[in-house]
């Protein structure tokens, strides 16, 4: 929430129990992220996206070795089913700790990740937040907005530096370089391009006609008469008093 970007952190740790080996444990990690658009009730938030992480290698060599097996923290790509234009990237972290190793560590879950009671090892650092603008208190929004901008530059400034000791090498190579691999370079770069134009163009026709799909159903659908929806609505709710009543 209050992001412009849609990029924010959350550094939020979950934990549950697994006994190996289970033959009708399903070796998969199912991971859903949704946008909190309801202000706290998970009901009526919407799903951004959602992927499937197969974890059998990870189980297996857990229940071989019975040592903590660590993955340390990677990028994840998740899609809509509905929706394959949106795009949701997050990073993931997975360890496997056996029971005895896992009931001897303090290790908390949820906000009670960043305290610092627990095992060094598993204190998280906050989040860096986005801050929504307030009359009453507008430092955190100032803060947030020149934190981003200085790490913006500060990411900047040392991409360009990693590659300054290179220039030289790069002039030499040019210099050196028969200009025949000039023109088997350029033509390998302009059939990677083609490629590359011709795959993005038919995903967005793939998208433009999944979204067209979607507003000829919703325009086929019939549109229902005022009177007969609020007689429904009056035989859902008084369903619900009696069966609540009944409770």
């Amino acid at each position: 929430r209050y992001s412009p970007d849609g990029s924010a952190e959350f550094n939020w740790r979950m934990g549950w129990w697994v006994s190996l080996p289970d033959a009708a444990l399903s070796a998969r990690l199912r991971l859903q992220v949704y946008d909190d658009t309801s202000f706290g009730s998970f009901n009526a938030d919407r799903l951004c996206a959602a992927a499937d992480l197969n974890i059998r290698a990870m189980l297996d060599d857990a229940l071989m070795h019975g040592e903590p097996i660590v993955k340390r923290k990677q990028p994840v790509s998740l899609r809509h089913p509905s929706y394959p234009e949106i795009d949701t990237r997050l990073q993931l972290a997975l360890e496997l700790v056996p029971e005895s190793l896992a009931l001897s560590r303090v290790c908390m879950y949820g906000k009670r990740g960043y305290e610092l009671t627990q095992d060094q090892d598993y204190v998280l650092p906050p989040p860096f937040r986005p801050a929504v603008f307030s009359l009453v208190n507008p430092s955190p929004f100032f803060n947030y907005t020149f934190t981003k901008l200085a790490n913006s530059m500060n990411f900047q400034a040392m991409s360009v530096s990693l590659l300054l000791p290179l220039v030289p090498l790069v002039l030499q190579f040019i210099a050196w370089t028969p200009w025949q691999w000039y023109a088997a370079g350029s033509a390998l770069g302009v059939a990677v391009f083609l490629r590359v134009f011709l795959l993005e163009q038919r995903r967005q026709d793939a998208i433009l006609g999944q979204q067209k799909e979607r507003a000829a159903k919703a325009a086929e659908q019939p549109s229902e008469d005022p009177s007969q929806h609020a007689a429904r609505r009056g035989i859902f709710h008084s369903s619900s008093a009696s069966a609540a009543a009944n409770d």
